[in-house]
């Protein structure tokens, strides 16, 4: 299994919670970000929903997610949100708004 690597900032508070990015072996990044609500969930630091989300209101209009950033069979990534937003990614067609 893959591991999250090491931490390559310090933990640092964002509206409502807190977030910390940590780069592994093969240089990818993950950002795990926590609120009190959600508890901690990963996202990709360089992933399309992670950007559609800091472009998009950020914790102020999403809030925060409420699932890990996981990739199903069909190679799309869905991510929800405590606003009761989902968002999903694919290949072809980018990031939407599922709902």
């Amino acid at each position: 299994a893959a591991t999250l690597g090491f931490p390559i900032t310090d933990e640092e508070a964002i509206p409502g919670g807190a977030q910390q990015v940590f780069r592994a072996q093969n240089g990818w990044e993950t950002r795990l970000v926590w609120s009190p609500a959600t508890g901690t969930r990963k996202v990709a630091a360089h992933g399309a929903l992670y950007w559609y989300w800091v472009n998009n209101g950020y914790t102020s209009t999403l809030g925060f997610p409420t699932t890990d950033e996981t990739v199903r069979a069909d190679g799309s990534v869905p991510l929800q949100y405590s606003s009761g937003v989902e968002l999903r990614w694919t290949e072809d067609g980018g990031v939407e708004r599922v709902r």
